[in-house]
């Protein structure tokens, strides 16, 4: 009984753990957290041409690291899911997977950390001033209210309903 609830968390974990990994190596190109390329955060930032050029090549240059490491988190999470799947396989080895599984997680989080301060590095303190201000408005502008008592009658852009409905709940 012991086995299948470890077995169980594993599952678990790794299903959260690898559509994390897959957000967190491909989640800075799609989901406009590519700023810079904003015209409108680019004015509000007054971000220099050269300021722009360094951020797309720093951008341009952890491209390469991240698909290589996702191949790897990748590689790392289809080893733990048949080792899972393995009926003769130990606690043991299904412990080790998982743990290679979360070194490959922590080795993810870290280029993006470490691709985020050499953008940062660009910036002068006003500009990252102003890019946090910016980052914590629109965040702001996401629906307030508590998503576990929304009822989805909704009228402005709700991320609970993945951006179908909208919120009339906002706060002022």
């Amino acid at each position: 009984m012991r086995r299948y609830a470890i077995l169980g968390y594993l599952v678990v974990m790794a299903v959260v753990l690898s559509s994390s990994a897959f957000a967190f190596t491909h989640g800075h190109m799609m989901s406009g957290k590519e700023w810079w390329k904003n015209e409108d955060n680019v004015k509000q930032l007054n971000l220099t041409k050269d300021q722009i050029k360094k951020i797309n090549d720093i951008d341009k240059n952890y491209e390469g690291k991240f698909k290589t490491i996702h191949d790897d988190a990748m590689t790392t999470y289809k080893d733990f899911k048949t080792t899972m799947k393995d009926p003769k396989a130990s606690d043991e080895q299904i412990i080790a997977k998982h743990k290679a599984m979360l070194e490959q997680m922590n080795n993810v989080k870290n280029l993006e950390l470490e691709r985020k301060l050499r953008i940062r590095d660009v910036l002068n303190d006003k500009q990252r001033a102003e890019l946090a201000e910016m980052k914590k408005m629109k965040g702001e502008r996401s629906c307030d209210h508590d998503k576990k008592q929304c009822d989805g009658n909704c009228k402005d852009s709700c991320e609970y309903h993945s951006g179908s409905r909208e919120c009339d709940q906002k706060s002022k």
